[in-house]
């Protein structure tokens, strides 16, 4: 098989460059030949690629500087390139042009953050090419943006995320010293701990995070502790802004405001309870599978394909990104104990159906299938 480039626009923390991630190190693996190329100069997850992956930094100067395309061109041609996976509909840009090879283009956003996100794709979706594989990562992420980019269905692969089994299973968990880890953070060992992995980013929508606990320890009485896990997001302070308002609740004892982890295992082994409060951008999220895979119970926000991963009353439950109470609700059913399922079949359930092998083997075969 010729050698795939995989085209991205940084190596930020975050679910799109942990999926890419995933792929180039399964497609080195079974020993297909991958470049990356970064048109950016962001390489902070290149630690978790298998060695021998080369990454290419071409560098744009502005979001619309697309003069990458050149060298990005001149590279597919030099190295005889069979493929280009574009990691977002914008990465396509760089290679609209280029007839020659074959392209694909991965979606991980279902609900945009603005305007200005929507029709940045909304342009950008005329220029695709009938040839163009397009995937998706859940199935309400392949409905809604059929709708709201005018595309068919029936042009849309689904690909469901996976995650690695081996660095995230129920075992792995089990090996970690909670009592420990809970001290570390000044929690006390027999609270209720609940965690958020996420960017520090408006539509991760902290703030519901913060009414949650705030409602779980006046109301229902409960000995919460909440830690957020995540690095610096687009939006500038906005850590820092989420920190002052926890001191405005005066919950600085019960939220602990960490940044980026290389090992998050650790925080899940300590945690009783993993949560996304997403509004929007949320697709089929790698952070909450892995916190399954670790046998943790879930609460999300019903956005994107939440709700192809939730079973509700067996690993976790939904609700809105505007009802605290109800998050709240929910956590406290956890906290009683109310799911069907271990945590133990927490983690087997997820492993099974969303693990990395079947989500790799599956993307390479839509990609690489005969046009």
């Amino acid at each position: 098989m010729k050698e795939i480039l995989l085209l991205t626009y940084n190596l930020k923390f975050g679910g799109a460059q942990q999926h890419l991630v995933l792929f180039a190190n399964y497609l080195k693996v079974i020993g297909v030949p991958v470049v990356i190329v970064n048109v950016s100069d962001n390489n902070d997850m290149s630690d978790r690629l298998l060695d021998g992956i080369e990454i290419i930094n071409i560098p744009r100067r502005y979001n619309f500087d697309l003069k990458p395309s050149v060298k990005i061109k001149k590279l597919i041609k030099d190295r005889e390139i069979g493929h280009v996976f574009c990691n977002s509909l914008y990465c396509y840009l760089f290679v609209f042009r280029l007839n020659e090879v074959k392209r694909s283009v991965i979606f991980h956003t279902t609900v945009y953050t603005d305007n200005y996100s929507y029709l940045k794709d909304f342009f950008t979706r005329f220029l695709l090419q009938k040839d163009v594989r397009l995937v998706t990562v859940s199935n309400n992420q392949l409905l809604h943006l059929s709708k709201t980019l005018l595309i068919r269905k029936e042009r849309f692969s689904l690909v469901y995320n996976g995650i690695d089994p081996q660095a995230f299973n129920y075992q792995i968990a089990q090996m970690y010293d909670r009592d420990s880890i809970r001290r570390e953070l000044g929690i006390p060992t027999e609270a209720f701990v609940i965690i958020q992995v996420a960017r520090y980013d408006v539509e991760k929508n902290h703030e519901l995070s913060i009414a949650v606990l705030n409602i779980l320890r006046s109301k229902h009485n409960i000995d919460a502790y909440m830690i957020f896990v995540g690095g610096n997001g687009i939006q500038k302070n906005r850590k820092e802004a989420i920190t002052s308002l926890i001191e405005e609740q005066g919950l600085s004892n019960y939220i602990k405001v960490l940044g980026i982890q290389k090992d998050v295992k650790s925080f899940l082994a300590a945690s009783d309870l993993f949560i996304l409060t997403s509004k929007a951008v949320e697709t089929f999220s790698i952070a909450a599978l892995e916190a399954m895979a670790m046998g943790l119970p879930c609460v999300l926000t019903d956005v994107g394909g939440a709700n192809e991963m939730i079973f509700t009353g067996k690993n976790g439950y939904l609700s809105s990104f505007s009802d605290a109470a109800d998050f709240a609700d929910k956590a406290k059913d956890v906290f009683l104990g109310r799911l069907e399922w271990t945590k133990s079949r927490i983690s087997e359930e997820v492993i099974k159906e969303f693990n990395s092998e079947k989500s790799n083997s599956s993307l390479l075969k839509v990609i690489t299938a005969e046009y």
